[in-house]
């Protein structure tokens, strides 16, 4: 299987898929689907196009949009991964409960900041 990872990113917000497929295609190949995928969406939306030049997060849907569209009319498949560990990217490491309301990202946080300190 071969490995993509597609996706925008901004100063203050990002998004990535990350799927796989039995084919190996050219950056051109993906470009050209991400197209088409654009295509379809605007096709079915009632929204001008010109607007999506503003909000091209509403294009990476998983509902609708595109990694929707590279699922069920390209056959890729969503990576399914045995273990993941992330953390929100403003949080401190060492500060005892800062950014406190990603609660799941504290408590990584707060187990590597334990084990920094530990004695």
């Amino acid at each position: 299987m071969y490995k993509y990872k597609i996706g925008y990113d901004s100063p203050e917000e990002s998004c990535y898929i990350e799927l796989e497929h039995e084919q190996l295609f050219t950056q051109q190949q993906i470009t050209e689907m991400i197209g088409d995928a654009i295509k379809d969406i605007t096709s079915r939306d009632q929204k001008p196009r010109d607007e999506y030049n503003q909000n091209f997060e509403h294009l990476f849907s998983w509902h609708d949009g595109i990694p929707a569209y590279l699922i069920q009319q390209k056959g890729f498949k969503q990576i399914t991964y045995d273990m993941t560990w992330y953390v929100f990217g403003w949080a401190s490491v060492f500060e005892e409960g800062d950014w406190g309301t990603y609660r799941t990202e504290r408590d990584l946080l707060d187990d590597l900041r334990e084990y920094l300190t530990k004695q």
